[in-house]
C-alpha cells in the first residue's frame, strides 16, 4: 500500500511539472504571435515620429516664419529695434558680491533679450 501511494504522489507531481513546461511553452508561444505585431506597430509609430519631426521642421524653417509675418494675422508684431534689445553676459547673476573686483572677462554676451522701453513716464 505504501508503494502504492509514493507511485501515486510520483505520477502527481510528474504531471504538475509536465502540466508548468507546457503552460510555459503555451506562453512563449503566445508572445512569439504578438511580436510581429508589436514591431509592425512600433515601425508605424517611429514613420509617424519621422513625418511629424519634418513638418514640425517645415514649420520652424525661418522662410515660413518670414511667410507667416508678412500675413495679416501677425502684422502687429514688428522686430524689435537695437535700442530695444538687451544683452547680458551669462553667468553675471551667480558672481557674489563679497568677491575681490574682477577684470571684465572678454567673452561676448550669448543671451540676448528684447524689451520694449516705455519713454512715456
Amino acid at each position: 500500500m505504501n508503494l502504492i501511494l509514493r507511485l501515486f504522489f510520483c505520477v502527481l507531481f510528474l504531471g504538475f511539472c509536465l502540466y508548468s513546461f507546457i503552460d510555459l511553452q503555451n506562453e512563449v508561444t503566445e508572445m512569439r504571435i504578438k511580436l510581429p505585431k508589436l514591431a509592425k506597430e512600433m515601425k508605424a509609430i517611429e514613420e509617424e515620429n519621422g513625418r511629424l519631426k519634418y513638418e514640425i521642421e517645415q514649420f520652424e524653417n525661418p522662410e515660413h516664419l518670414m511667410q507667416l509675418a508678412r500675413t495679416p494675422q501677425f502684422s502687429h508684431l514688428k522686430h524689435p529695434l537695437l535700442k530695444e534689445i538687451i544683452s547680458a553676459e551669462q553667468g553675471v547673476a551667480l558672481v557674489l558680491p563679497s568677491s575681490p573686483a574682477q577684470q571684465p572677462s572678454s567673452v561676448k554676451p550669448r543671451l540676448s533679450l528684447a524689451a520694449k522701453l516705455n519713454d512715456d513716464r
